[in-house]
């Protein structure tokens, strides 16, 4: 998932349970953040990567701490 530009993209990913998602950061200082507190990146800026593994089945959603626009979610299934 990219981070750049105010959002991520693209804003809704699906994947299967045990899949690893790298959020990749193009521009900008953001977080990735789950609302759920399943992970948090920390603050991260431009060409810094961040991975979490989702194992278990369900909706995720996620955010930037400094920007609440930028939202997204990742469907896991499986």
């Amino acid at each position: 998932i990219t981070v750049s530009s105010f959002q991520f993209a693209p804003a809704e990913t699906e994947l299967a349970a045990g899949s690893t998602v790298t959020f990749v950061w193009a521009s900008g200082t953001h977080t990735s953040t789950s609302t759920d507190g399943l992970w948090a990146s920390g603050s991260k800026s431009t060409g810094d990567t961040f991975e979490v593994t989702l194992d278990n089945a369900g909706t995720f959603e996620f955010f930037c701490e400094f920007h609440s626009s930028m939202r997204g979610t990742i469907t896991v299934t499986g």
